[in-house]
């Protein structure tokens, strides 16, 4: 059985190869819908970005949304604003689109660009119509799919990922996973049966853990990205250590002895890492566990308080109100006000309409962006 450079990296210990598994367990992601896309040449179609948005004031600025592209037949290109030179996609090649950039994919470069909510209005995202577009020429299909970062502002993994991920048909890694989802999405999507937007709002969630793994495993051994720590023996079990227990009382030298490590020595190796001191990643572990269990939880404050490791209830809202900029109360009624209205919308959007979606739910980054810098 062949073993990838990732599971090489991460073999050795028990437990190490369970740090990205933690990370990416960590997003919170929900599906926004997946569709099938038959476009004939010429086409082209554009997807504004985060600065061509229209920003609700009144949501809270804790998510943003991605997407991604499986190319089932044919060919097209990829044009990404502010990258200079555009990817050419193939079929087979899947792109996951991590950051909110605007971009325009088409058959070629010469083709006319359409906005992509302008296709089709009337139908609706739930009914998996297939999407019919273009001049009549030679066809390209592929499956395009949304979905939500909740924890965009706050999750560290989004700060070292580029602003979308390209795993072309012919990579041998992850060539195997692609073929056999693409196959099983092309049917779902084709003979449309109960249950089938259920299961593509799942493979989703899965194209984006599997783009991730993908990129981890190219990650040079000496790249500066954070995404290096969860490769390092020592460090990789740490923070799976963390992930597991963020309830539990650590502390530098605990975490230390957890990984047979000197206090100092392990101290400075995290930071150089990680980009933070251990207690602070901590904090944030905390936190985001925290946000989970009151988007999807009825527990009171107090109990959630007591579930993450915070000794009270105020210390608790102090901690999270300075991360998150309210009040943990208020925040699970911003977030829960914030899904009714989003699924209003998946109620009457089209299957194409991926990008009205995008924006009827989209908020600011400016948090992250602070995150990114320090």
């Amino acid at each position: 059985m062949d073993i990838s450079p990732l599971e090489k990296r991460m073999s050795g210990r028990p437990g190490d190869a369970d740090a990205l598994s933690d990370v990416l367990d960590s997003v919170r992601l929900r599906s926004l819908g997946a569709s099938r896309h038959e476009f004939t040449a010429p086409w082209g179609i554009r997807i504004p970005g985060q600065d061509d948005a229209p920003t609700d004031p009144g949501a809270p600025h804790n998510g943003t949304s991605g997407g991604f592209y499986a190319i089932t037949s044919g060919a097209c290109v990829l044009e990404v604003d502010n990258r200079p030179r555009p990817a050419p996609l193939r079929e087979g090649d899947i792109v996951v689109m991590i950051q909110e950039q605007g971009h325009q994919v088409r058959d070629g470069l010469t083709s006319a660009v359409k906005p992509l909510g302008q296709l089709h209005p009337e139908q609706n995202i739930r009914t998996g119509v297939t999407v019919a577009h273009g001049g009549g020429g030679a066809m390209t299909t592929f499956i395009a799919g949304g979905f939500r970062f909740e924890d965009w502002e706050y999750n560290r993994l989004f700060c070292a990922l580029p602003p979308f991920i390209h795993i072309p048909g012919t990579d041998s890694e992850t060539v195997r996973w692609l073929e056999y989802t693409l196959q099983f999405v092309g049917r779902e999507t084709t003979a449309f049966q109960p249950g089938t937007q259920s299961l593509l709002n799942k493979i989703s969630h899965i194209v984006f853990v599997q783009a991730i793994r993908a990129h981890v495993a190219k990650l040079p051994a000496n790249s500066n990205s954070w995404l290096t720590s969860l490769l390092d023996p020592d460090i990789g079990l740490a923070i799976s250590t963390i992930h597991g227990r963020p309830e539990h009382p650590w502390t530098v030298a605990s975490l230390a002895d957890a990984v047979t490590m000197s206090r100092s020595a392990f101290s400075a190796k995290f930071t150089s890492l990680v980009g933070e001191p251990p207690l602070h990643y901590l904090s944030r572990v905390r936190l985001d566990r925290a946000a989970t269990i009151l988007e999807n939880g009825r527990s009171n404050v107090k109990q959630v308080a007591l579930c993450v490791g915070y000794e009270s209830e105020a210390s608790f809202s102090k901690a999270f109100k300075r991360v998150y900029g309210v009040a943990p109360g208020l925040y699970r009624k911003q977030v829960s006000a914030q899904r009714r209205r989003t699924e209003s919308v998946l109620e009457v959007a089209a299957p194409a309409d991926i990008s009205g979606i995008v924006h009827a739910d989209r908020s600011q980054a400016s948090s992250l962006r602070t995150l990114c810098h320090h």
